[in-house]
């Protein structure tokens, strides 16, 4: 997988107006999901092929990847010989990280129904500044399904790990999709609401133009006091099924 593309300037965040989301930007988080929760069931999915040596040991590091600490499943140099202990293993390292769900633009009709509430809700526009640690890659949509040979797990694992998590089927290729992993410790659930100022910075909020009115004024009154933030409704393109940036 090539993940050496140039990443936009400005990457989108599609939103339901909800109780929710609505405490995100007041609070200025946002919501890195458990893989398991994607609405693709075939989304950071993969297979063990049946080639496990009776006495494999996973190396003791393998690297600073995130994933690839997590699917350092033998720390401690323990053997491990049957595939069922490798798959749980893999599984759970999963539910130990999290994957913010960006976008390459900010006028897909599919995305602004799907994401946003039938366009009710809003999209947000985010600069990245560059943190290591939140690192943003593309989506590939080669579809591509992985099968992990735990026997050149050690030297590929950079590749299995890009596969697993940066890949999915053509079928969403309209999405342009970036991502970025982060660990969440114990997969725990309330440490998956992280402070944007950490990696990057609100840049526009853009509303959807069947969002109410009350809740765009709420949300102009929100960020008023910040003039570097563009606030923009979005609109109806006359006479086509299309939207654009309200003029």
């Amino acid at each position: 997988m090539n993940n050496k593309e140039e990443i936009p300037d400005v990457l989108y965040k599609y939103s339901t107006l909800s109780a929710n989301s609505i405490s995100s930007l007041i609070n200025k988080t946002v919501w890195f999901a458990d893989p398991r929760s994607f609405n693709d069931p075939f989304d950071c999915r993969f297979d063990i092929l049946e080639s496990l040596p009776k006495s494999f040991k996973m190396p003791a590091k393998i690297g600073v990847e995130i994933m690839a600490e997590k699917f350092n499943a033998c720390k401690n140099a323990e053997e491990n010989n049957t595939i069922k202990e490798y798959r749980k293993k893999l599984e759970k390292a999963l539910t130990e990280i999290g994957v913010l769900c960006l976008a390459g633009s900010n006028d897909n009709m599919l995305m602004w129904s799907h994401y946003a509430d039938k366009h009710k809700g809003f999209c947000l526009g985010f600069r990245m500044t560059g943190n290591d640690a939140f690192k943003v890659r593309p989506v590939s949509y080669e579809g591509k399904y992985v099968e992990i040979k735990i026997e050149d797990f050690a030297d590929k694992y950079k590749e299995y790990i890009e596969d697993i998590i940066f890949s999915k089927v053509s079928d969403w290729a309209y999405e342009k999709e970036y991502r970025i992993v982060t660990e969440i410790l114990d997969g725990d659930d309330s440490k998956r609401n992280v402070k944007w100022k950490r990696f990057m910075v609100l840049d526009s909020i853009f509303l959807g133009y069947e969002m109410p009115e009350h809740y765009r004024d709420a949300i102009k009154n929100l960020f008023k006091s910040d003039g570097s933030i563009k606030i923009i409704e979005m609109e109806q393109v006359p006479g086509q099924l299309q939207v654009k940036l309200k003029d």
